[in-house]
């Protein structure tokens, strides 16, 4: 149809058959756009028997592609395209052959695969593949927004760290134009840095065996993360607020995860003579200050802080 289309033998629906080379007054028009009704529906019904007939699905993204773009539906093409390549990524998706049909023989932009695999993903709510595939689509601050909000917290407490710091790599060329980047991803590279630095280290690291300058920074991110984000209050809550209030739920448990380690690494080298003076009592006052620190670690850490304090200032 559409090499018949283009030899003039049936005529363009995205064409204007208004013009003076156009049909006689009440009778071409309305000929003309019945014509074009008849080919998209039989483009339409050639697409339904292709995906009944299963595996397929790729010849139907074929017959989509010659879908017209009329004035009145000027994204039929590629709304078709996009829904058929979403409802069908099991397919297609890890096909190699399948995946070089549609990149290299009909031209799909790899970024259009992968925005088809995150609206799969949505649909089964899986946040990780969704995740993955916005960055794979480079839609950065969708990808970092659900990556900050649900899929980061989930990684940090299954102890997949490589898993995160790969997600979050793809991320930091991008962070300068991502909102709320220092309370999200950054918080948590800041933090995995802060976490796997040496404990015992030369100066300039002090308090926690890290540098004092980064060991500032991460507690102002968690900091400010934890005014973001206060904790939920109790009371009952409805079925629709559950999956939101787990979200905030586990992002809470990790910010209070980030504090105890931050608390534990300055009060266990402060307990053992480490970081004297001022940048000891620093470190201490910037971990209690932490509104998501747990009580008990924060009632240790005043006593700690204390003794600090009185050790500072004997002669």
């Amino acid at each position: 149809m559409s090499v018949l289309t283009a030899l003039r033998v049936l005529p363009d629906p995205g064409a204007d058959q208004s013009g003076d080379g156009g049909a006689a007054e009440g009778s071409g028009d309305t000929g003309t756009a019945g014509v074009s009704e008849l080919l998209l529906r039989c483009q339409l019904d050639l697409m339904a028997q292709l995906l009944l007939l299963g595996g397929m699905c790729e010849w139907a993204v074929y017959v989509a592609l010659g879908l017209p773009s009329t004035p009145s539906q000027p994204h039929l093409r590629s709304a078709a395209v996009a829904e058929l390549l979403a409802s069908s990524v099991p397919e297609w998706h890890g096909d190699v052959a399948k995946e070089a049909f549609l990149t290299q023989r009909l031209g799909l932009p790899r970024a259009v695969l992968d925005t088809a695999r995150a609206t799969h993903a949505a649909y089964r709510h899986d946040a990780r593949a969704r995740c993955a595939a916005l960055l794979g689509a480079g839609h950065w601050r969708a990808a970092h927004a659900l990556l900050a909000s649900d899929v980061a917290p989930r990684l940090f407490l299954d102890g997949a760290i490589g898993e995160l710091r790969s997600l979050l790599a793809q991320l930091v060329p991008h962070a300068p134009g991502l909102p709320d980047w220092d309370t999200g991803g950054g918080l948590f590279l800041a933090f995995l840095d802060v976490a796997a630095a040496p404990e015992c280290a030369a100066e300039p690291r002090d308090a926690s065996g890290v540098d004092s300058k980064q060991l500032e920074t991460v507690l102002s991110q968690l900091h400010a993360a934890c005014g973001k984000w206060p904790a939920m209050g109790s009371g009952a809550i409805s079925g629709g607020e559950a999956a939101a209030c787990n979200v905030q739920l586990r992002r809470q448990l990790v910010f209070s995860k980030m504090a105890a380690t931050l608390h534990n690494r300055v009060v266990g080298v402060a307990g053992r003579g480490g970081a004297p003076g001022g940048a000891g009592i620093a470190a201490l006052i910037g971990v209690l200050g932490v509104s998501c620190l747990p009580a008990d670690l924060r009632m240790s850490g005043v006593a700690t802080a204390a003794a600090v304090a009185a050790a500072a200032v004997q002669p």
